[in-house]
This record gives C-alpha cells, structure tokens and sequence, in this order.
C-alpha cells in the first residue's frame, strides 16, 4: 500500500510539474504574440511615415519647380514667347479670346484653330 501511495503521490507531482510547464509555455506564447502584434504595429507606423517623408518630399519638389518655371517666365521677353512658355510646361492658357491647348509638334507649342468659327486653339 505504502508503494501505491508513493507512486500516486509521483504521478500527482509529475502532474502539477506538467500543468506548470503548460501554463509557463501558454504565457510564453501569450507573451510572443503580445510582441508580434507591437512589431506588426512599429512596421506600419514607420512604412506609414516613410510614405508621408516621400509624399511631402514629392509635393516640395513640385513646388520648387512651379516655383523655377514661374521664374523661368518673368524672364521671357514677350506676350507670345511667355505663352509658348506657359502652354510647353503644362498651363492651360488663353491667347486673343482663343483657348490654347498644348502641340508638341508645333514650333510655338500650339496648334492652330481647326475652323475659324471655332474659339480653340489645339495645343
């Protein structure tokens, strides 16, 4: 009897030991989740600010370059040589009461009316 009482008394101990190493690696996974999910989290944080950086820094250049382009044209000489200007770098202008529309094949930068009763040049 002393003999099955000892050996219930092993199983018993072998058993809690089993049920702590459980709850030990059940916390451990806990915890491995708990540090994914945080990292998940600084990954998108920093991919998301990285797009703001590169965003800002698109819009920034975009700026300057309006800003060079505007330059560029106060030193035009004159009406129609500004005009060329404004249509070759994209700005939709207005010559003589005609629309202009951009022509990268036209030496001014514009086409010319496709009717004289139409009020647009084709650019």
């Amino acid at each position: 009897a002393e003999g099955a009482e000892a050996a219930e008394g092993a199983e018993a101990a072998e058993g809690a030991e089993a049920a702590q190493a459980a709850a030990e690696e059940l916390e451990r996974l806990e915890l491995r989740q708990v540090v994914d999910r945080l990292l998940a989290n600084v990954e998108r944080r920093v991919a998301t600010e990285a797009w703001q950086a590169k965003w800002q820094a698109e819009r920034q250049a975009e700026r300057e370059e309006r800003r060079a382009q505007k330059s560029a044209l106060m030193k035009t000489g004159s009406d129609n040589e500004a005009a060329a200007a404004l249509l070759r770098v994209g700005i939709v202008a207005e010559a003589e009461g005609l629309q202009l529309h951009l022509s990268s094949s036209s030496r001014t930068g514009c086409k010319a009316p496709l009717a004289a009763t139409e009020q647009h040049h084709v650019c």
